[in-house]
């Protein structure tokens, strides 16, 4: 639908609501490529930068791109419950400039980015795109590209009771895809991740537990693919499921747990097909554990490996076949319940 059309068809709902006083806040703020950051952020009189359409809507309202422009100008700071959606059609870009292009600070706030390309500016690609760093915050970006990040992060969730959800949003060129770290948690389905260092990353570094689920993605072209990795000190703990996905061209590892100093790091893999690889599922270190069931594991250098008294279960049901080296070191069988 053109913009003007757009605009047209939403004004009598922009009338039913807004408040009676000049002051109140939206419920929708509207940014447009040809608004004025004075305006009220309205359908009429768009505003045309985010900082802008962010003070003018009210938690749990939503801000509207209508058109296809970058919106902003500097990092987006977000402190309130909101959701930043690009109406179908166009292209809202968000760019790292100055620092991350993206950062979550408020507490118990929840946040929803749709429909969005989140890149850094030439010469920032160091930053961070999306930064969920808000107490008890609540992230879901859902159909986005993220992308250009190549020594810096897409989407990056710290410390204990912050979740990221990633729905079918593809990353590339990026150095960590998305990272969980130190308590956080969050589920990946229907994304694609290709050429970055670590495509899901989950860490642990301090007396924490972070985990996520990966589940219907897919990594190509990428050092690691889906990974569980806790170290420092023996009560850091971290956890990653993968169901249902693919890896392929993984430089060194397409499911990892690894583990240092005692600490817990665990990797439950099934129905995933992983392949031309350098390998393709691995434990590693004390405290590492695998359970893969259900998997089709083929042209790789290693298919299961088991690594310095890790411990890697299989659940006698996988495909490991046609790797140079099929398995290295102790697999154990068990049986389902």
């Amino acid at each position: 639908m053109h913009t003007h059309a757009l605009r047209h068809f939403f004004a009598a709902t922009l009338l039913l609501l807004a408040t009676s006083t000049a002051s109140a806040q939206l419920f929708r703020a509207y940014l447009s490529i040809d608004g004025v950051d004075t305006n009220p952020c309205t359908l009429p009189q768009p505003c045309r930068l985010l900082p802008a359409a962010l003070a003018a809507v009210a938690s749990g309202g939503e801000i509207w791109m209508l058109d296809s422009a970058n919106y902003n100008a500097g990092p987006v700071n977000i402190d309130k419950s909101v959701t930043i959606l690009a109406v179908p059609g166009t292209l809202g870009s968000v760019v790292a400039l100055g620092g991350n292009a993206i950062e979550i600070s408020g507490a118990s706030v929840n946040v929803t980015l749709r429909n969005l390309n989140i890149v850094p500016f030439p010469g920032n690609a160091g930053a961070i795109g999306v930064l969920q760093y808000g107490m008890s915050s609540r992230l879901l970006l859902q159909n986005c590209n993220v992308s250009g990040f190549t020594s810096g992060s897409g989407v990056r969730a710290v410390g204990a009771d912050r979740s990221a959800v990633v729905v079918d949003s593809v990353f590339h060129d990026i150095f960590t895809a998305v990272i969980y770290l130190d308590g956080a948690f969050g589920t990946v389905s229907g994304s694609h991740f290709s050429n970055a260092e670590y495509a899901v990353h989950v860490l642990s570094m301090s007396a924490s537990h972070s985990r996520a689920g990966v589940s219907r993605s897919t990594a190509t072209r990428s050092t690691h693919g889906f990974i569980a990795e806790a170290y420092l000190t023996a009560s850091a703990r971290a956890d990653i499921s993968v169901i249902d996905s693919a890896l392929d061209h993984m430089g060194y590892a397409g499911v990892w747990a690894h583990s240092e100093l005692g600490a817990i790091a665990l990797a439950s893999v099934s129905g995933t097909q992983i392949s031309h690889s350098n390998i393709a599922v691995s434990a590693s270190n004390s405290g590492a554990r695998v359970y893969a069931s259900g998997n089709q594991v083929t042209q790789n250098l290693i298919g299961f490996y088991n690594q310095n008294a890790a411990l890697f279960n299989s659940g006698g049901n996988n495909s490991v076949i046609d790797n140079d080296n099929n398995i290295l070191g102790t697999i154990t069988p068990v049986s389902g319940s």
